[in-house]
């Protein structure tokens, strides 16, 4: 957890173990699409195939929308930024009852709350910055740090993916968020490759999981 290329290593290093070689098939879920387009450019890069990498409601080009975030990573409140972004996921998503949403809540207000929420916490404390301080390298050298002078060189590295990409986009979830719904597909379309979209209709950010379409558009015959 000390740099996203070092998780995305040791994902690697994992999924290698099990499945030596491929051809894989590699999804990302929420916030992690950054560091899977890191670990397939290492499987690609180390000569393996991979067939397919799939963005779970989130894409790595959505972040855009925080580029201001990235110029001092240093100066960011990362629990409440987390907190903030979790609880828009829960409130926009109709179907999520109202005891898990409050159940949420107790643990972002009291530190020492003894429930399973609070592992989250501690993960993303240390998961967050990783990102951001990784993203904060994509600004070229010598020029002013701004939306523009990032997304060209981020766009790229995204871009350089050998394997073929689709975003999966929940109504409920991130397209809906008061912080990152600014894109129906997610800013699928800002990535310079051809990527394809599916829209999981009634379900959101979280229930996505537990919906036989998206089982079947990550299966083998995808």
């Amino acid at each position: 957890m000390d740099s996203l290329m070092g998780l995305a290593a040791f994902w690697k290093q994992k999924i290698r173990e099990k499945w030596p070689h491929g051809p894989y098939r590699i999804a990302a879920f929420c916030g992690s699409a950054v560091h899977a387009v890191a670990m397939v450019k290492m499987l690609e890069d180390a000569g393996e195939e991979v067939l397919q990498l799939t963005f779970i409601d989130h894409s790595p080009t959505l972040i855009f929308q925080l580029e201001e975030m990235f110029r001092d990573p240093s100066a960011v409140d990362y629990e409440t930024f987390r907190t903030k972004l979790v609880l828009d996921f829960l409130h926009s998503d109709p179907t999520i009852a109202a005891p898990i949403l409050a159940n949420y809540k107790a643990a972002a207000q009291d530190p020492d709350a003894q429930i399973s929420p609070r592992l989250g916490f501690h993960i993303e404390k240390a998961w967050v910055p990783i990102l951001f301080a990784f993203l904060h390298e994509f600004y070229p050298a010598g020029v002013d740090k701004s939306y523009d002078s990032f997304i060209g060189p981020f766009d790229a590295w995204v871009s350089s993916v050998k394997a073929p990409m689709a975003v999966l986009v929940a109504e409920w979830g991130a397209a809906t968020s008061p912080l990152l719904g600014r894109w129906p597909d997610l800013g699928a379309s800002l990535i310079s490759k051809p990527v394809r979209v599916y829209y999981i209709s009634g379900v959101g950010h979280f229930g996505i999981f537990g919906d036989a379409r998206t089982a079947r558009l990550l299966a083998p015959s995808f």
